[in-house]
């Protein structure tokens, strides 16, 4: 049954899928975000992550959207993560270094929400994960044609007993 592969294969696309982010993982909770359903239904796996996972292979875009999601934050605790030095100003506000200039989380996210982020303004594809899942897709699909063709021979070997 098509669904029985899903079932038995999804979590090793799940650990594909944590291990290829592993290389890029700094606060951990985009990897911490993966998981799958198995729709027995319709013989359908999905895996499900952060919303914004495509950013990692090809960068974040300017901000379409004018609600605060708080990009800012996500940013703070990233630069804090990923070890940028930081200073904190009289007023309490913590700048960060980028190459030769500080820039607040606040000031930094106002930038990439105007113009996009490095990786988006390159125009460059960086593979994480697309090549990992695609192998995965493909030998998911030959698990499923040697399932499919081991349940048509016994469909036929069941007749004629």
């Amino acid at each position: 049954m098509i669904s029985k592969v899903l079932t038995d294969m999804a979590p090793i696309g799940m650990e594909v899928l944590k291990t290829s982010l592993q290389q890029v993982n700094v606060t951990g909770k985009t990897v911490d975000s993966i998981s799958f359903v198995v729709d027995k239904v319709n013989n359908k796996l999905t895996y499900y992550g952060r919303p914004f996972i495509k950013t990692i292979e090809d960068g974040r875009g300017p901000r379409k959207q004018s609600a605060y999601g708080n990009f800012d934050t996500n940013l703070e605790e990233w630069l804090k993560a990923k070890g940028f030095q930081q200073k904190k100003s009289k007023s309490g506000v913590t700048y960060y270094q980028i190459g030769d200039q500080w820039f607040s989380a606040k000031s930094l996210a106002w930038k990439i929400n105007k113009e996009g982020d490095k990786q988006f303004r390159s125009g460059q594809h960086r593979d994480i994960y697309s090549k990992a899942m695609e192998e995965f897709k493909e030998e998911l699909i030959q698990a499923i044609k040697k399932d499919q063709k081991e349940e048509f021979k016994n469909k036929i070997k069941a007749q004629y007993k």
